[in-house]
């Protein structure tokens, strides 16, 4: 074979050689993607770190005052949710018959941060905000909504980016939950989605009512977008229970064993 026969059977196996290793770097970069993507939070809002937990850190880490009988504790975890918080508190009564008021800002331990996806677990801090319920109150009967502008996830379903809320139940009809406005936006369609997921805490935990297969009411299938989370409006059931179906409702739950 000729020398100019063999020029181009190696440049053919140089350029076999450039696509494997472009092939390959764009598979190692495709997987890179995938595992930034599930560990952590979408672009745009800002991961909770050590610097943010302790520059927003809440007020105190006892909210709860042992002679201060509420229906609903509206707490924020923040010190950038204090004022969302009281007017959460202020509106919900005009949708349930149920006395919310607001507390001190809660300030949530660092055991919370998930530090490899930059997010608050939910999970925990509705475990904390429990903790310091039942060492100011007891087994009282209680349901606690906790509010953050911090974003958070569950761990409960770490497969999950994020969610919009996480929320537990103790036996002692003791029901914790916590409300993240981080992927809300802003303006009054942020307060019109925190109040839906609010009001939502409060069915389930302090009515005891059961989640709905409604696309409208706030206890319909838990969103997991922000479009879902529209369609979701701030009522109960449409139309709305009355306040003596509530209320019985209410009675029901609490005595139940």
């Amino acid at each position: 074979m000729s020398t100019h026969e063999r020029v181009p059977a190696r440049r053919d196996r140089r350029l076999e050689i450039v696509v494997a290793v472009l092939g390959l770097g764009v598979a190692i970069a495709a997987l890179a993607i995938l595992v930034r993507d599930d560990d952590a939070p979408d672009s745009g809002v800002p991961p909770v770190t050590s610097e943010l937990l302790e520059a927003t850190r809440g007020a105190t880490a006892q909210p709860f005052a042992p002679d201060r009988v509420c229906d609903v504790y509206v707490v924020p975890v923040d010190t950038q949710s204090e004022s969302v918080a009281k007017r959460l508190a202020r509106a919900l009564p005009s949708r349930v018959p149920a006395r919310a008021c607001t507390t001190s800002s809660f300030r949530v331990d660092p055991a919370a941060l998930d530090f490899r996806r930059g997010q608050l677990d939910g999970v925990v801090v509705t475990d904390q905000l429990s903790l310091a319920f039942q060492q100011a109150r007891g087994v009282a009967p209680a349901t606690v909504v906790g509010v953050t502008a911090l974003d958070t996830y569950s761990s409960t379903f770490a497969t999950d980016s994020f969610d919009f809320g996480v929320a537990k139940r103790f036996p002692q009809k003791q029901g914790f939950a916590v409300v993240s406005t981080a992927r809300m936006e802003s303006g009054e369609d942020r307060f019109s989605r925190l109040e839906t997921m609010a009001l939502r805490y409060v069915g389930l935990l302090y009515y005891g009512l059961p989640e709905s297969s409604s696309t409208t009411s706030a206890l319909g299938p838990v969103p997991r977008s922000l479009e879902e989370l529209d369609l979701l409006e701030p009522r109960l059931s449409d139309p709305p229970p009355s306040n003596a179906e509530l209320d019985a409702s209410r009675e029901a739950f609490l005595s139940q064993k």
